[in-house]
């Protein structure tokens, strides 16, 4: 193919490699990335270019959505801010696996006048209807050459699942790879397991869970430690991703599944974190990016010697169209809205009712539960087994429906209709806000910065 060469180019490659597993990035084996920058180097000889910039998307999937491909991201806006004129992969295959990523991309750059090379294929054109065509027709085979890489991947995972074997290489702490690849109890470590389930359960932290088990002679990482308290490989089951159906009688099970979803639901109180200018959203975690989904952070800026308190997506370099928004505007918002929310609604003493009637239900539960261990102890039938195992989930059950009530009635209760919000203290108006609504998303305007309650979505736990 013909290359259409611009003048004074000015490249910015993208390196990406999938997958890099245990390969060491500074070993000598590890030359995928080495070789696409020498690819790019005798680009740019041979078209007299300058490479303004490389970036590395190591370890990065070409399917993901443009927002997670921080290294495309930054290529892309050296382009349209004029620094470079040309994005330059090695090859084709390997700079799109997601046809709208790529359809994307590529109109951006024309539009912001540049142009799009491959170093094994020449010029990605997309100006013209035909162009445009046959880049699509590409890029649509290069997606389905990985959807059917990842097709064929899930299949043995679900095969191997089905059996009891998993399809990874590292298993949770108390367990091991039997010799039939199977998972077994590791007789060692599994009690220290149960006993830090329990510890959690009963309102250990975590640094006091992984300090258990640094006493005992096994010493983890915090996010080990954590990863290893929300694994369900405990409880028995034996999961492989969200496209594999799990297998729920793979192996020995060395935690309870009453014990497991209590430590689901522990939080222990790190005490009051301070808020920096009293604001009413910081932190919570409920304000959205209409452009990226991401949580948005607390923010300021500075004009004519003052200083404005903002919100802003806390992905800005990763978002597509991240969003900021006064912070004065947007809380004086939702506070409207909590007004109107709480306004006309029945108020506490039937939320009390609700609250005694789900607590009588975790009541029956529980003595259904502790009535039937007495009477099945010892039988070692599937029956006797099963019916454990669904009054373990009928008791699992009622204690979630009580939280979700008792978080609506704790902060509710506080409030006798809208004109009582100017009397609440700001930890009551947040713990309210809190309580009241799942997420509160800051779309993009046209005029930019938005400037009234149409920019904003509200999700309510309750409708």
């Amino acid at each position: 193919m013909q290359d259409r060469v611009p003048a004074r180019l000015r490249a910015v490659g993208v390196i990406r490699v999938s997958e890099v597993g245990k390969r060491d990035r500074e070993s000598e084996s590890f030359i995928t990335a080495r070789e696409q920058r020498e690819q790019f180097t005798s680009w740019c000889a041979r078209h007299a270019a300058d490479l303004v910039e490389v970036v590395n998307e190591i370890d990065v999937s070409g399917k993901l959505e443009l927002a997670k491909r921080r290294g495309l991201l930054r290529a892309l806006e050296l382009i349209e801010g004029g620094i470079a004129n040309v994005l330059l992969f090695a090859y084709f295959d390997r700079s799109f696996r997601n046809l709208d990523v790529q359809n994307s991309v590529l109109a951006r750059i024309i539009e912001a006048g540049g142009a799009t090379y491959a170093c094994d294929f020449g010029e990605i054109r997309f100006g013209t209807p035909a162009e445009r065509f046959a880049t699509t027709v590409q890029g649509a085979a290069n997606q389905l050459t990985s959807d059917q890489a990842a097709y064929k991947a899930m299949n043995a995972k679900r095969d191997a699942v089905a059996r009891g074997v998993p399809p990874f290489s590292r298993l949770c702490l108390g367990y091991v790879r039997g010799p039939d690849g199977h998972v077994a109890v590791d007789p060692t470590l599994a009690p220290l397991v149960t006993k830090m389930f329990n510890m959690r359960a009963d309102g250990a932290t975590l640094k006091e869970c992984q300090q258990f088990l640094a006493d005992n002679g096994v010493v983890r990482s915090y996010s080990s430690v954590k990863a290893t308290l929300a694994s369900k490989m405990v409880l028995g089951e034996l999961h492989a991703g969200k496209h594999v159906t799990p297998n729920l009688e793979s192996h020995t099970a060395i935690v309870d599944r009453v014990t497991w979803q209590r430590v689901q639901r522990a939080k222990v109180p790190r005490g009051r974190v301070p808020l920096p200018d009293g604001r009413l959203l910081g932190r919570m975690g409920l304000l959205r990016c209409g452009g990226c989904g991401r949580a948005m952070s607390s923010g300021g800026s500075r004009s004519g010697g003052k200083t404005y308190r903002t919100y802003v997506c806390g992905m800005r370099a990763d978002c597509p169209r991240p969003v900021s928004i006064n912070a004065t505007l947007v809380e004086r918002l939702v506070a409207d809205e909590c007004r109107r929310y709480i306004a006309g609604r029945t108020q506490s003493a039937s939320l009390d009712s609700k609250v005694r009637e789900a607590e009588d239900r975790v009541a029956h539960a529980e003595a259904a539960l502790d009535g039937a261990i007495g009477l099945l102890a010892g039988i070692e039938r599937p029956s006797a087994r099963t019916r454990l195992l669904e009054l373990q989930h009928d008791l699992a059950e009622a204690i979630d429906a009580l939280n979700v009530v008792q978080r609506q009635a704790g902060p509710l209760e506080l409030v006798r209709g809208d004109v009582d919000w100017d009397r609440l203290s700001l930890d009551e108006r947040r713990g309210l806000i809190r309580a009241i609504f799942r997420s509160i998303t800051v779309h993009p305007t046209q005029a930019g910065i938005p400037r009234d309650a149409s920019a904003l979505t509200f999700e309510p736990f309750v409708e």
